[in-house]
């Protein structure tokens, strides 16, 4: 017996994110008792599947939307040097020292958010990719 996908209603997103942006604690459960209200549909949804549908998806476009801003005024306050300028190897080390730096910053904040020695584990096993980053970012 397949499992259907259980579809979003527009009304309980808009609240979802009214209510995220307004109380950015509330809870799940919370929002789970509003919505039920909102929207029959939602009835038949246990906590954990409007969680998946609903906060989480808010969250993760609202972090994507920071992402991309943050992305868009990096670039922005970047400048390519003038012709005339020489290029010094300083501000160009200094440029990887950052580009580095944010990726260990990323790194560690990986490592904090797991929740277990499996995860941990799991994570030293993406290592090589790590590395990847870490070149790349040393070579722009």
């Amino acid at each position: 017996m397949a499992k259907q996908k259980a579809k979003q209603s527009e009304r309980v997103l808009e609240m979802v994110r009214r209510e995220l942006a307004s109380h950015p604690d509330i809870s799940s459960g919370d929002l789970f008792a509003i919505a039920r209200k909102l929207d029959r549909s939602v009835r038949s949804l246990s906590l954990r599947q409007f969680h998946a549908l609903y906060p989480l998806q808010v969250k993760r476009a609202e972090k994507a939307a920071i992402r991309g801003l943050a992305k868009k005024t990096a670039g922005a306050t970047r400048r390519a040097p003038a012709a005339s300028e020489p290029r010094s190897g300083g501000a160009r080390s200094s440029q990887d020292r950052e580009a580095i730096r944010g990726l260990l910053l990323e790194f560690a904040g990986t490592v904090a958010g797991a929740e277990s020695k499996a995860e941990l584990i799991q994570l030293v096993g993406t290592f090589d990719g790590w590395i990847d980053r870490f070149l790349k970012a040393r070579s722009r």
